[in-house]
């Protein structure tokens, strides 16, 4: 009996037991009763002890449908191609998971030499030739899209089983995320060699999309902005609409403009170097109108939202956040300068149903930027 080793931080994904005697046919009621077992249900040892055979089995059908997910790539030789396709992040998951089962069915059964029993060695090079490649594309896609890497996969103990057949990967690779602040971490993409423009510019695109995801409660309107704008230059590209060099230019371009916080329009004389100020001051215009449906102009809304800042930040105290209270206080005190300010002083005309939408995303906004 393999036994479990107990080393802190370290775990055994499985061991091997040798049936000299032919009792496996009795193990599973054994596992059931053994009393070391005792409060596992049943359902939990489900799966304890696998029969090589019957892992070996299963390769062909795990094999052709890790393959029978890329049907749609015309060019199976054309690795562009395939990571393309894996743009999609629910069709990536898709991948890893039928990876996955390959990857560990194909190390079960190569630990055994009953494997020659049913397939001849060229068959079993083509597997292990296909793991390596699919291996390769896993990784070239997590840099590509920006994913961390999990390591605690199979590869590390089938690689020991394929070295004698197949060039091994190395056991961790390190991604690092593309950091859109840092212009020469940006020129490090654009100048790395052996890799296409497209994956240059969709590895950058990723970090970017990060980004925008990460900081967008703290400025909506900006953020949803350069995520619509990038959106749509994915789109063009994907629509063979954009060049590759293209591609890469314009998405190199965004990220620097969300890195500089570039708004790419006039900012209202007091808002000048004022993030937080911007930031209300993007939720609010165009929003605040007059009866005849005249917006206010963008120097009264910086107004306005220098006020609301201000009101905000009288109401801002300690642990504020999970103060129902407190909470209560400041959206009362926007909900009076919302009637009698907005409405009453400047004639702003505001539906119930809008100061509602407002007020709830000033709220939202004043959590993201005043977090204390």
């Amino acid at each position: 009996m393999n036994r479990l080793f107990e080393e802190e931080g370290t775990e055994k994904e499985f061991g091997f037991i040798i049936d000299y005697e032919g009792l496996l046919g009795e193990l599973d009621s054994a596992l059931s009763t053994y009393s070391a077992f005792d409060g596992y249900d049943a359902a939990d040892l489900v799966g304890t002890v696998h029969d090589v055979r019957e892992e070996i089995r299963k390769l062909p059908q795990l094999h052709e449908q890790l393959w029978g997910l890329f049907k749609p790539v015309r060019n199976k030789k054309d690795m562009e191609q395939f990571e393309q396709f894996l743009s999609d992040e629910a069709i990536r998951q898709d991948f890893y998971a039928r990876l996955r089962a390959f990857s560990r069915c194909l190390h079960i059964s190569l630990s055994s030499d009953k494997m020659l029993d049913v397939f001849d060695q060229q068959k079993i090079d083509a597997l292990k030739r296909d793991w390596k490649q699919f291996t390769e594309l896993k990784r070239s896609i997590q840099l590509r899209y920006q994913e961390t890497v999990d390591v605690k996969e199979f590869e590390p103990k089938i690689q020991k089983l394929l070295d004698d057949h197949v060039v091994a990967m190395p056991a961790e690779t390190i991604i690092e995320l593309v950091n859109i602040n840092d212009p020469g971490a940006l020129q490090a993409v654009v100048e790395e060699q052996g890799v296409s423009q497209a994956s240059k510019a969709d590895r950058i695109a990723s970090a970017t999309r990060r980004v925008i995801t990460e900081k967008m409660e703290e400025d909506p309107s900006f953020y949803r902005r350069f995520s619509e704008l990038l959106e749509e230059t994915i789109r063009e590209y994907r629509a063979k609409r954009l060049s590759e060099k293209d591609y890469l230019q314009s998405v190199i371009d965004l990220a620097s403009k969300i890195a500089r916080k570039d708004r790419g329009q006039r900012v209202p004389e007091i808002l000048k170097g004022n993030e937080d100020g911007q930031a209300f001051h993007g939720l609010l215009n165009g929003r605040l109108t007059f009866a005849g449906g005249t917006p206010l102009d963008e120097e009264r809304t910086a107004q306005v939202a220098l006020a609301i800042i201000e009101i905000v930040k009288q109401h801002h105290i300690v642990d504020v956040w999970s103060n129902e209270m407190a909470q209560n206080a400041m959206r009362n005190a926007i909900d009076d300068y919302f009637f009698d300010v907005l409405r009453d002083e400047m004639g702003i005309t505001l539906t119930v149903e809008t100061m509602d939408e407002l007020e709830q995303k000033i709220m939202d906004l004043a959590r993201a930027r005043f977090p204390g």
